[in-house]
């Protein structure tokens, strides 16, 4: 277990009684239990501020990625789709070449 987590167990335990929570934060604050507030706070906020970051850093990261594969996918299937509609336009050309060559070869035999 890590100096954070065990920290974080022992200021959310609720079986501390009064004289001994209150002798902690005397003890933090070097005599002064307002100054042990104090450095309480600014570890937990230090501490929540650090988590944030590496959250938001980790979100900001999944996000870019996500993106980064929705446009390359996107680029892939537009390309695919120019590729189909070549195809597609080359066969047309191909049947309607064959299919005029057929029939004036046909037009040809019957005159």
């Amino acid at each position: 277990m890590n100096t954070e987590t065990k920290i974080l167990q022992l200021l959310n335990s609720t079986n501390l009684p009064a004289p001994s929570v209150t002798q902690s934060l005397k003890t933090v604050g070097k005599g002064n239990m307002l100054e042990g507030i104090r450095n309480v706070h600014d570890y937990a906020y230090f501490c929540g501020n650090k988590q944030g970051k590496i959250e938001g850093g980790v979100t900001v990261l999944a996000l870019g990625g996500i993106a980064y594969c929705g446009y390359v996918a996107y680029k892939a299937i537009r390309f695919k789709i120019s590729e189909v509609k070549k195809h597609r336009e080359l066969e047309a050309r191909i049947c309607e070449v064959f299919e005029s060559e057929s029939n004036d070869t046909l037009n040809e035999e019957v005159h």
